[in-house]
């Protein structure tokens, strides 16, 4: 599955969709084992998503289109029994 019919499923289930590439220096170097500057490239870029989403939920905003924080008691997601 490529990234546009990932983002067009989690979409369509009310999923804020942040896709993040990994993009290689050559194919020589396509380890993603964190030793090289394309796999530190995306980690900077993932980090930066992260950090997006966190803010985004801190300041009362959802991922998803699902319940809100304010019924966090009856919501799996939240971890709530």
């Amino acid at each position: 599955m490529d990234a546009t019919e990932l983002a067009l499923l989690y979409s369509g289930h009310e999923y804020s969709v942040r896709i993040v590439d990994y993009e290689s220096d050559g194919p020589e170097t396509v380890h993603m084992d964190g030793g090289d500057a394309a796999d530190r490239r995306m980690h900077i870029r993932m980090a930066a998503e992260l950090d997006s989403a966190s803010a985004a939920l801190a300041s009362g905003g959802r991922l998803w289109g699902g319940p809100g924080p304010e019924s966090a008691g009856q919501c799996s997601a939240y971890g709530a029994s």
